[in-house]
This record gives C-alpha cells, sequence and structure tokens, in this order.
C-alpha cells in the first residue's frame, strides 16, 4: 500500500489534464477470521493446495491472462517464476482479523480509492462472517454508503 496514493493521484491527474474528474476502484483479496493467525493458516493452506499447472497456464502468453498485445506488465507476470501464493488471485490481499481487515480497508479510502471490490475464497461462510465483524466497523468508520460516521477505527 505504500504506493498506493502515488499511484491514486496519478490516475487521477491524468483526468484532470482531460477535464474528467476520475474514480479509483480497487479489487481486494479478503481472508478474514476470528484471529490473524487463523488467517495467516487459511492463506497457507490455499497456497499449499495450489495448482501449479494452472498458474501456469495463466501465465502463458496467448493461452491464459497474459495480454496478446505484449503489455510489459503482462510480460514481466509471464517471465517471472510461479508462486503458490499466485492461487490467492486477485488484487490486494487484506489478511486479519476483523479489526485488522477493517484498518486496511480503511487505509483505501485515506489513499484516495474511491471504491473496491472485495473477493473472498469461500463467499458462502467468509461474506456472512465479513457482514457480521467487519461491517459493523467500516459502519461505524462512516466508510459504507449512507453509513454516519460515529467513531474512528480501533487501532
Amino acid at each position: 500500500m505504500r504506493n498506493m496514493r502515488a499511484a491514486v493521484d496519478r490516475v487521477k491527474s491524468f483526468g484532470h489534464r482531460y477535464g474528467k474528474d476520475l474514480k479509483v476502484a480497487g479489487n481486494v483479496f479478503v481472508i478474514c477470521r476470528e484471529t490473524e493467525a487463523e488467517a495467516r493458516r487459511v492463506f497457507n493452506d490455499i497456497c499449499d493446495n495450489a495448482d501449479l499447472k494452472v498458474i501456469e497456464a495463466m501465465h502463458s502468453p496467448g493461452k491464459g491472462l497474459v495480454d496478446p498485445k505484449g503489455s510489459k506488465a503482462f510480460i514481466d507476470k509471464a517471465e517471472r517464476p510461479v508462486d503458490r501464493s499466485e492461487a490467492v488471485w486477485g488484487g490486494i490481499r487484506v489478511i486479519g482479523n476483523p479489526e485488522q481487515v477493517a484498518a486496511r480497508l480503511a487505509d483505501f479510502r485515506a489513499n484516495g480509492v474511491d471504491c473496491i471490490t472485495l473477493v473472498f475464497h469461500d463467499y458462502v461462510t467468509e461474506l456472512k462472517f465479513f457482514a457480521d465483524h467487519v461491517l459493523p466497523l467500516l459502519e461505524r468508520a462512516g466508510l459504507r454508503l449512507g453509513a454516519k460516521p460515529a467513531a474512528a477505527l480501533p487501532s
């Protein structure tokens, strides 16, 4: 997240040059459990069970997720060694307990990100846990549409 503000500012300034007020969205893979240790165990379990052949296929030029037009970012991704952690695909990873996850999500707003898309490993169970444990923290901090700020997130 260290370069997030700079990246957001670059995008928004590009829009301003053309008279546009651009919004910035982020994609976040969330692993949230009662404790950080439990969330890290889930992340490690996902990585330990990753199918490296599938991850390699995603890197295959012209066959996977590599841009057939040859953009540098995609070529660089295709050329680097496959890592099991890529089984947790889909943007910035936010891993921890509810307070840690809420604080990390608050960082997006503090860095100028206008909205985020949340990705979960198992929506059936994880979305309910997120709704029960993280959303109330975000609501109290005023970080949801229509929510009124009541208190800052716990440190």
